[in-house]
């Protein structure tokens, strides 16, 4: 789900203590793996292209008119061979194919009739090729991407107002937001395909410093939307980040903001999985959530993904100035990491020699978005592109146009 929505006066109360203690890194015991990041960053190798991940790239505009038009801050996925985009702001879901850019039909729509739903970002569950939208105060409406409708699921004892969705199998994972200083559950609830509560899994967290004071203001730490500071009438603050919760190589996993260990579901436990040796680099998990400044010589963990045969992962020194971004791969079957200075716009292409790549989960085909206004102005810089063959498909691209699809094979 878009950041922006779960933010809607949600703050999420939690974080972790470090690995200290646990194996050593580069060990493996019983399934948890531990990578050595203060080591490689004595050892920084060259900025990763593209082509070090991907086998290709191609570009699709979608198709404009005035049925399909996107809205702001947009978001593409690729579900049984078609782009679905949503976005905070204009019509509903749509779908787009996936070989041609043409426009296929709207998934849902927002309203109070019986199909309708509350919001127009959705849930899905890539395996099944259904969306889940969230329908106040606790249900889900369920499509296909060809905008059929499947019925509603009614999650017993739940209110869906803040909280993030997550679906794998036959599971549903729920995981609420609070907002300080009232206290919350720190648990993750979970749900059969028939919305009845099975069980909860109580997951890592620290109370932070502020509970129970006087919240006066919120405001956003940059530009970007990944962090929330907030400040209390002593004065004193809590930088606020949201927690990841994602299905990555076949287990549900979660990782608290500003930790360093990944976490797996296992029964209605959550076990670590992945962990982050960052020794002197290490940024200290509450005290350095209190302040909006220093710190710049640790490291913070902001993506950790695992495919089958490696491990992804960002973490940048300077978090709350400077943000220098670093990258890093490891391979489940060497052992071996490959750490690398790396830019927050993503990849740079070098397979078709086009603008940077966002990052995405490293597996398989994945599908993100570049604004028209983008690729009209990047074509105008670099008019010399126009007669490339693997861009041939931008040419014709306006700036009030939808946005371009980007495909990326992984390998």
């Amino acid at each position: 789900m878009n950041a922006i929505t779960k933010l809607a006066g949600a703050v999420l109360l939690c974080l972790m203590a470090g690995c200290a203690g646990g194996p050593k890194p580069g060990e493996d015991v019983e399934g948890f793996m531990v990578i050595d990041v203060e080591t490689a960053m004595g050892n920084l190798k060259e900025e990763w292209t593209l082509s070090d991940v991907a086998d290709s790239v191609w570009y699709l505009p979608l198709e404009t008119t005035d049925d399909c038009l996107v809205g702001n801050q947009p978001a593409a996925y690729w579900m049984k061979g078609r782009v679905v985009v949503t976005a905070n702001s204009g019509k509903d879901c749509l779908a787009f194919d996936g070989q041609t850019g043409r426009f296929l039909n709207s998934i849902g729509h927002v309203g109070e009739d019986p199909e309708g739903h509350s919001g127009i970002t959705p849930e899905l569950d890539a395996g099944s090729g259904w969306l889940y939208f969230i329908r106040h105060p606790n249900s889900l409406q369920k499509y296909d991407v060809e905008g059929h409708y499947l019925g509603k699921l009614t999650l017993s004892g739940m209110e869906l107002s803040n909280c993030d969705l997550e679906l794998a199998d036959s599971l549903l994972v729920c995981h609420i937001y609070h907002v300080p200083p009232f206290a919350g559950e720190n648990k993750l609830f979970l749900f059969n395909a028939r919305g009845q509560a099975v069980d909860s899994v109580i997951f890592p967290w620290a109370e932070p410093p502020v509970v129970g004071k006087q919240m006066v203001t919120i405001y956003l730490q940059d530009d970007s939307w990944d962090r929330l500071i907030l400040e209390y009438t002593d004065k004193s603050h809590w930088v606020w980040a949201l927690d990841g919760m994602e299905v990555q190589d076949g287990r549900m996993t979660y990782r608290p903001a500003f930790s360093d260990t990944l976490y797996a579901l296992s029964g209605n436990k959550l076990q670590p999985w992945v962990a982050l040796h960052t020794g002197k680099y290490r940024f200290p998990d509450v005290e350095g959530r209190t302040v909006t400044s220093g710190y710049s010589d640790k490291l913070v963990a902001n993506r950790i993904q695992v495919t089958p045969e490696n491990i992804y992962f960002t973490c940048e020194l300077d978090t709350y100035d400077e943000q220098e971004l670093f990258e890093g791969i490891y391979d489940r079957r060497s052992g071996r990491t490959r750490l690398s200075p790396a830019s927050h716009e993503g990849y740079t292409d070098d397979l078709t020699g086009f603008m940077p790549v966002p990052r995405r989960y490293p597996h398989g085909v994945q599908v993100s978005l570049i604004e028209a206004y983008k690729v009209v102005e990047w074509l105008d810089e670099h008019p010399e592109a126009r007669s490339n063959p693997a861009l041939a498909g931008l040419a014709q691209v306006k700036e009030e146009d939808n946005p371009v699809a980007v495909f990326v094979r992984y390998k």
